[in-house]
């Protein structure tokens, strides 16, 4: 029907377990599997599997261009693939497993902007980066100082490129104004968020 929980029209954020969450990407990106076979227990969870799978691969990607030797990348795509975090949340079909396939090619996407000054690769990798921030809840709490220790640690390069790092800041605070939105309209959510996330919380 395109509607959530609440009855709401493709919202950008759906209702999920009973509360608004930025978990849009994670929703959304199951329609196909839906349409294809239907609302069944293998639609539900062949997404996660697909997306399970793809991270391995980026991972091998990933390792690779960052130590330049294969034989680290697949082990450490097969250390990846036996993982039981790994193998419980791709075949259960939650939404955690996207952030194992976005962060990597983020980061991949970055590191090869980086190296061979290629400004879309950047934008791509900011992209893939809040890909992850709306696909699972709890990475609101991490990616944004993520983002920014990349910004510290290539900050040489931000540094000759300035243009480049004011384009990218910007897209970040667009990115982030449905999320400040929701937090600002919905008060119960951001202290529900904080309740979530509080190491004080029993």
């Amino acid at each position: 029907t395109g509607r959530d929980l609440r009855g709401d029209f493709l919202p950008f954020y759906p209702v999920v377990f009973g509360s608004m969450k930025n978990v849009s990407v994670s929703v959304y990106d199951r329609i196909p599997a839906v349409l294809l076979f239907g609302r069944t227990n293998f639609s539900a969870r062949v997404t996660a599997a697909f997306i399970g799978t793809l991270s391995l691969i980026v991972i091998f990607l990933l390792v690779k261009e960052i130590t330049n030797r294969t034989d680290i990348a697949l082990f450490s795509s097969f250390l990846t693939a036996i993982s039981p975090w790994h193998l419980q949340f791709s075949r259960f079909g939650t939404e955690n497993i996207h952030i194992t396939l976005y962060i990597p090619l983020s980061l991949l996407l970055f590191i090869v902007g980086i190296r061979k000054e290629k400004f879309f690769l950047l934008l791509l990798s900011l992209l893939s980066m809040f890909f992850a921030f709306y696909s699972y809840a709890a990475a609101d709490v991490f990616i944004l100082p993520f983002i920014c220790g990349l910004g510290v640690i290539y900050r040489d390069y931000f540094l000759t490129h300035r243009k480049q790092f004011f384009t990218l800041a910007l897209l970040t605070v667009v990115f982030l104004i449905p999320f400040m939105l929701l937090m600002i309209h919905n008060p119960h959510v951001s202290e529900n968020r904080l309740a979530d996330v509080s190491v004080f919380r029993n």
